[in-house]
């Protein structure tokens, strides 16, 4: 009877360790794909980018800015200042006045295409 008694307890602690590894696994799948559709957003989002270490009021007149472009087309502008060593700023969406502060180029393009640069192609 004991023995009974303590095959039901282990099948039911067996029971619980598994479905809590299910839990975990759909919530980790769940995170995975939310960083996945957050990238995707990101990737489709225009940037504009300027160099981070002219004065605070130059950063309103709009001929310092890149323009707006795609990832792509604005990781692309930078890496063709990948020589340079300045801090960078990107503005993110037209309609956002979000910025990003990078202390050098291969930061800022890191950041827009979310691999280390050294593990890029270019």
């Amino acid at each position: 009877m004991a023995t009974k008694k303590a095959d039901e307890e282990t099948v039911a602690k067996k029971a619980e360790g598994e479905e809590a590894a299910a839990e975990k696994a759909e919530e980790e799948a769940a995170a995975k794909q939310g960083e996945e559709e957050e990238k995707a957003t990101a990737k489709k989002a225009e940037y504009n980018w300027m160099w981070g270490d002219v004065r605070r009021g130059a950063r309103r007149n709009p001929m310092r800015w890149s323009g707006w472009k795609d990832c792509h087309s604005c990781t692309e502008s930078l890496r063709v200042n990948m020589d340079t060593s300045r801090p960078v700023v990107i503005m993110i969406g037209r309609s956002s006045s979000e910025e990003k502060s990078f202390a050098s180029i291969t930061q800022a393009i890191e950041y827009l295409s979310g691999w280390p640069a050294s593990l890029q192609q270019g």
